[in-house]
């Protein structure tokens, strides 16, 4: 092994709270090592031995490297998002996961889709299979309906602000829902009302998903606060 990944482990050790932890990330620090190299098929055994008489622990790492295989990322269920976008995003954290780390890479890619707007995307990432010579890891992503934005309440402002602060807001019905898209829209709701002088403004954000009708309720809970207004301009 590379002294790099030698080193990894030591330091690695110091921070050990028990023999266990240490033996599995040994193991996946290996294992991230030889996939680099392309030895997808590798086995590696760890194991702590504790030779009480001499005070000593020996840390032993067996490794059968296996031949140097190919790899690939299919995608399957994806119409909203190409492969490449996909695989962009993957690319992003590490490649690699997909192999070492297979809920890593699930999560990413549905945290991906909800913020896009596919609340109820599920990706599901296979186990490796042997095709054609290469190790070949499927993708499976089921988008499930884009959620669009329904109703968008407004609470806690005077009448005379409800339509500035609706067109500040800019987020109407039947738009497709992203989670950042409401939380910017209180921000601007938020700065119009300072800059209206309302200078202890404060706006909350809150949503509702309803499943079954693919869309989420908004409301801006608004605290406007007193309105700084001039009073006096004194010239001596």
């Amino acid at each position: 092994l590379p002294d790099g990944v030698r080193d990894r482990i030591s330091r690695r050790w110091t921070s050990a709270l028990f023999d266990g932890f240490l033996e599995k990330d040994a193991k996946t620090i290996v294992r991230e090592h030889l996939y680099r190299e392309g030895h997808l098929n590798a086995t590696v055994a760890t194991a702590v031995v504790f030779d009480r008489p001499a005070g000593l622990k020996t840390l032993t790492i067996d490794v059968v490297p296996g031949p140097n295989v190919p790899w690939r990322i299919e995608m399957t269920g994806n119409a909203a998002q190409t492969a490449d976008d996909l695989l962009q995003v993957i690319a992003t954290g590490q490649a690699l996961a997909a192999l070492l780390d297979p809920g890593s890479v699930e999560r990413l890619l549905e945290d991906h889709y909800r913020a896009e707007g596919f609340l109820a995307a599920d990706v599901t990432v296979g186990a490796p299979r042997t095709a054609e010579g290469a190790s070949v890891v499927t993708i499976t992503v089921a988008e499930g309906p884009p959620y669009s934005i329904g109703d968008v309440a407004l609470k806690g402002l005077p009448d005379e602000r409800r339509q500035d602060a609706r067109d500040s807001l800019a987020l109407s019905a039947g738009r497709r829902y992203r989670p950042a898209h409401g939380a910017a829209g209180g921000d601007r709701v938020e700065t119009r009302l300072r800059q209206l002088a309302y200078r202890l403004a404060r706006v909350g954000v809150a949503s509702e998903v309803v499943p079954d009708a693919a869309r989420v309720d908004i409301t801006l809970d608004v605290t406007p606060g007193p309105r700084s207004i001039l009073r006096d301009v004194v010239v001596e």
